[in-house]
């Protein structure tokens, strides 16, 4: 699959197959991302009108909502989880099958890579039609169901 060095890529790995076994099924062209952290007010009548709240996030949350292109059905394969014959939208977790891997500009002159890769949803999946190139264009949402890393 042809992509720009820019580019964040899908990358996917079947059920059951070896770790090193992921395959590059699509690249993002455009994203957005968001996190978050909820908190638990403490504040108490003695607490001289100012609110207190612990200093540690309860429930993280990340959300990714990308555009990008495919050369192949595979990103519709794993919308529809063929395998298990259920939708997207039935809210079956991928688990570790899915990451993304990110171009990281850090690192002066060098062209380098981090992978943000943990349990994942897809939660959304449309295709929006064809590039003239034959490849597949597509939006997609995914929140992560429990950690995950960034390195």
């Amino acid at each position: 699959m042809a992509h720009a060095s820019k580019a964040w890529l899908v990358q996917y790995k079947a059920a059951g197959a070896a770790l090193s076994t992921y395959a590059t099924i699509a690249a993002i062209t455009s994203k957005g991302f968001s996190m978050s952290g909820g908190t638990i007010d403490v504040t108490a009548d003695d607490d001289n009108g100012f609110r207190r709240l612990l200093n540690f996030g309860v429930a993280k949350a990340l959300s990714l909502s990308v555009e990008g292109y495919a050369e192949s059905y595979a990103l519709r394969d794993v919308a529809l989880n063929k395998t298990a014959d259920k939708v997207v939208f039935d809210n079956t977790v991928i688990g570790q099958g899915i990451r993304f891997i990110v171009p990281d500009d850090s690192a002066a002159g060098n062209a380098t890579t981090k992978t943000l890769s943990g349990s994942f949803i897809m939660t959304a999946y449309e295709e929006t039609g064809g590039a003239p190139d034959g490849a597949v264009t597509f939006t997609a949402s995914f929140e992560a169901t429990g950690d995950w890393t960034y390195a």
